[in-house]
């Protein structure tokens, strides 16, 4: 589906729960070490890309769920 209106379809509740469950294992494996920093603010970042998908996907299961 378009990438730019992923809110106006059930489908983006699918969508944001795919990408929460790859922003979390990246911010999971940044902390572990697992994954190499970039640099010094790729925790921060991560974390904030974690946050802002469980925003979205809070959104989409209001809209659809």
């Amino acid at each position: 589906f378009p990438s730019h209106d992923k809110m106006s379809m059930p489908e983006s509740l699918e969508f944001y729960e795919f990408e929460l469950e790859k922003a979390k294992a990246n911010h999971e494996g940044l902390k572990n070490g697992t994954i190499p920093k970039a640099h010094s603010y790729s925790l921060t970042y991560a974390k904030k890309e974690v946050n802002e998908i469980e925003k979205k996907l809070k959104l989409a299961q209001r809209l659809w769920g």
